[in-house]
């Protein structure tokens, strides 16, 4: 679904001046979120979060719709449903809910090459690549 997203995710950790390439990536990549059923349509979506150890709320978003934790999370949590959603509709979404030090994004949390987005750096991708943002 994104391997080369992915292929970017993996060499970010070793290379940060991936960083333009990954945001464009992120915004026109398509994703795997869980919601609260129902779910309507984007404006009303509820989405999945939890807490961390450190303390931020994690709201997690998939590369990919085989990830072990969206299974499990999928498997347990009866009243949400996995939602595949592009990411220059999901990112604007995401300036809505995202709070840097409170709430913020995690890109395949669990896996290796893994990440969080802040605000700011959800704000800034919007800015570059979308059309509008709230």
């Amino acid at each position: 679904m994104n391997k080369s997203l992915i292929k970017t995710l993996c060499d970010f950790r070793n290379d940060v001046t991936l960083v333009i390439g990954l945001y464009q990536q992120l915004f026109n990549s398509r994703f795997c979120v869980l919601a609260k059923k129902p779910a309507e349509d984007l404006q009303t979506m509820l989405f999945l979060t939890y807490p961390t150890k450190d303390g931020i709320r994690e709201l997690p978003v998939f590369t990919e719709p085989h990830r072990d934790l969206l299974l499990n999370l999928s498997t347990e949590l009866l009243d949400a449903i996995t939602i595949e959603i592009d990411g220059k509709d999901l990112w604007p979404k995401m300036l809505d809910i995202v709070k840097t030090d409170e709430c913020e994004v995690a890109i395949d949390p669990g896996e290796h090459y893994g990440i969080r987005l802040t605000q700011e750096m959800i704000l800034g991708m919007v800015c570059q690549y979308g059309t509008t943002h709230t």
